[in-house]
């Protein structure tokens, strides 16, 4: 379950926030001006029996908060609104569940899963020496994949003695960046990669 996964389950009162490459996202709560925490993991969720803790902190269908309850009364009342019991915070101290039903969000999660362009990191290499025709294709190319969504990954590769004229890498880099700047942008400096030089262009909003 990623960011936003969680939003779509904990409801509209939450700030989330998610550390990169840890798995964790924070759900942040201004209570009677205590701000509370929790973790959640981006693992599969336990949903009604599935649930192990004997106490929950249970969250309404509705966003609001009902409060520590046994789980079996948690399964009860969720039982009773028809809906199921879903653990969404299970590093929390209570576990954090909320009431919903989860076959309807699991189907409205795949439809927005549906309509998100995918996003994948193409590459592409050129060297110093390219010029007319063939540097054209290359912008063609790379115009195409940012209108598609996609980051690039642009190396410019020195042969020979050519790496002693690092001004004409950058020249080519300027040359790209005008090429494509109506669709997309650089992510950071041009940054040396062995040989040559490497940059990452991502499509600016809307280009998609």
């Amino acid at each position: 379950m990623g960011i936003h996964d969680a939003r779509a389950i904990l409801g509209p009162y939450y700030c989330l926030t998610t550390s990169k490459g840890s798995g964790i996202v924070t759900a942040h709560k201004n209570n009677h001006s205590t701000i509370r925490r929790i973790s959640i993991a981006t693992q599969r969720v336990r949903v009604n029996r599935e649930i192990n803790a004997p106490q929950v902190r249970v969250i309404s269908n509705q966003g609001e908060q009902v409060g520590v309850l046994g789980i079996k009364e948690a399964l009860e009342l969720a039982r009773s609104h028809q809906l199921d019991l879903v653990e969404i915070a299970p590093t929390a101290d209570p576990p954090v569940c909320k009431i919903l039903d989860f076959n309807k969000y699991k189907y409205q999660l795949k439809k927005r899963e549906k309509r998100q362009p995918r996003s994948d990191l193409k590459e592409m290499r050129l060297t110093t020496q390219i010029q007319g025709h063939d540097m054209d294709i290359k912008l063609r190319q790379m115009r195409k994949f940012l209108e598609q969504g996609h980051k690039i990954r642009v190396s410019i590769v020195f042969r020979g003695r050519e790496i002693v004229h690092r001004e004409q890498g950058q020249a080519l880099i300027d040359r790209i960046l005008a090429g494509t700047a109506d669709l997309g942008k650089m992510d950071e400096n041009a940054q040396s990669h062995g040989r040559g030089l490497q940059i990452i262009l991502v499509p600016t909003r809307g280009s998609h």
